[in-house]
C-alpha cells in the first residue's frame, strides 16, 4: 500500500490519500511518473514488489515494521511539521507487510535498478526510539559517486530525526548538498540532528 499526504496534493490538505494496488488509482499528485522495481525473496518465496519513483517535492518512506501505528504516524507528523525555508515536502510511504524485518541491503536490492537516488527507512527503531529516526539510504551507484569508496565511506546510509527530512530532502533533490555531507555530520550516536 503507499500513503501520500502533504500540501502539494490535488486537495492542498495534508490528509493521508490511501492507494490499494489491487485497484484502479486516480491520477492524483502522488501518482508516480516511473517504476522501480526488484524482487523480494523472503521466507523462502519469491515475491514481485515494485517501488514507486516519488514524483517531485515527494519523501518516500519505505516501512519495514508494523509493530506501532500510532508511532509510525507519529513520526509521519514529525516529518511533515519540518519546514526548510518554506519548503514542505510531501510525504508517499510505501507500506508491505511483506516486508516486515527488512534489512537495509534487502530494501537497497529492491530499489537500485530504480530512478530513486534516496529513501528513509521507518524500522524497529524508528518505532521504538523516542526520537523516531528514520535511517536515509543512499541508492546511487558507485558510478554516480565517483569521488566515494563505498567500504570506507559512511555514505551508503546514515540515521535523521524526522524534522531534518525535509532539508535533507531539498538539499539532495537540487543536488545543493551531497549525501556524504549529511553522513559525515551525524551525532555520536549516529543520528543526524542538523548542522551545528
Amino acid at each position: 500500500m503507499v500513503r501520500s499526504r502533504g500540501p502539494h496534493g490535488p486537495n492542498q490538505r495534508s490528509l493521508r490519500k490511501r492507494f490499494d494496488d489491487s485497484r484502479e488509482r486516480q491520477p492524483a499528485r502522488c501518482a508516480p511518473p516511473a517504476i522501480g522495481s526488484g524482487r523480494w525473496y523472503g521466507a523462502g518465496v519469491e515475491v514481485d514488489l515494485t517501488l514507486s519513483v516519488p514524483p517531485d517535492f515527494t519523501v518516500l518512506v519505505v516501512r519495514t515494521d508494523f509493530s506501532d501505528d500510532a508511532a509510525f504516524d507519529a513520526t509521519c507528523d514529525l516529518i511533515a511539521a519540518g519546514d526548510c525555508e518554506g519548503y514542505v515536502p510531501d510525504l508517499m510511504s510505501f507500506e508491505d507487510r511483506r516486508l516486515e524485518g527488512s534489512s537495509p541491503d534487502e530494501v537497497y536490492q529492491l530499489a537500485v535498478d530504480s530512478e530513486i537516488e534516496y529513501l528513509f527507512i521507518a524500522d524497529a527503531r524508528t518505532m521504538t526510539d523516542p526520537e523516531h529516526p528514520l535511517l536515509v539510504l543512499n541508492l546511487l551507484s558507485d558510478e554516480d559517486d565517483e569521488d566515494e569508496d563505498e567500504e570506507q565511506s559512511p555514505s551508503r546510509m546514515f540515521w535523521t530525526v524526522p524534522v531534518e527530512v525535509c532539508g535533507i530532502d531539498a538539499n539532495l533533490g537540487i543536488s545543493n548538498m551531497d549525501f556524504v555531507e549529511f553522513a559525515d555530520n551525524v551525532d555520536p550516536d549516529g543520528v543526524f540532528r542538523g548542522f551545528r
